[in-house]
């Protein structure tokens, strides 16, 4: 029995050394911290382009979303050139591999659920690949101001309307006008382990400037 326990602690200690190396290295929107409240930050991102796909709301899974995509930036695209890998997640096929970024955000809409994913800065919206589904779209987000909550974790839907509901809370609170449109943005992947796991809920803030 102690070896076993022996053996299960060697097990987690190298899944959480593991964990707290990998996936540092990935591409993430530019922002700036502008202030910092009580369990949220209020954060000016710059502009970034991403590749979404919704799934219809009669069947809005994330995982039939996000194959979509993966298969997109993992080849299944109309280029032939070749693009170096900035994360170990990412592999080369016949087609064009595009370096996996972070964070991986997902939103309902009225049309389902959407998924996105940044794309590497060195693309712009005329030198993207060509996708090979028609479920991938792409837009530029324009530069903004959030209020975002992070948290650690495994994300059920029970705990994502949880940390949604927490920080519209504090907003209110704090008497910050926000927009109803909310981002699930997570970060690692799946095999990180939980504690060190990132994630945020991120709402876009009302501007009450005069210029």
């Amino acid at each position: 029995m102690k070896l076993l326990i022996l053996t299960l602690l060697v097990l987690i200690a190298t899944w959480i050394i593991w964990s707290a190396i990998t996936g540092d290295n990935l591409e993430s929107p530019e922002y700036t911290v502008l202030e910092e409240h009580q369990g949220y930050e209020i954060r000016q991102y710059q502009p970034y382009i991403i590749a979404q796909a919704t799934v219809s709301s009669s069947n809005p899974s994330i995982g039939s979303a996000f194959r979509v995509l993966a298969a997109y930036i993992f080849g299944g695209n109309t280029s032939n050139q070749n693009i170096a890998m900035t994360a170990p997640v990412a592999t080369e096929t016949a087609g064009e591999s595009i370096a996996m970024t972070a964070p991986v955000a997902t939103e309902k809409t009225n049309d389902g659920l959407t998924m996105s994913f940044m794309m590497p800065s060195q693309f712009t919206l005329e030198n993207l690949p060509k996708p090979n589904s028609e479920n991938i779209s792409f837009k530029k987000v324009p530069a903004g101001k959030f209020a975002v909550l992070s948290f650690s974790g495994i994300v059920s839907e029970k705990i994502r309307l949880k940390k949604t509901e927490e920080l519209r809370r504090l907003l209110r609170k704090d008497a910050i006008e926000f927009e109803n449109k909310t981002q699930l943005l997570q970060y690692d992947q799946p095999l990180v382990f939980p504690l060190l796991r990132t994630n945020e809920i991120k709402i876009e803030i009302i501007s009450t400037d005069e210029s």
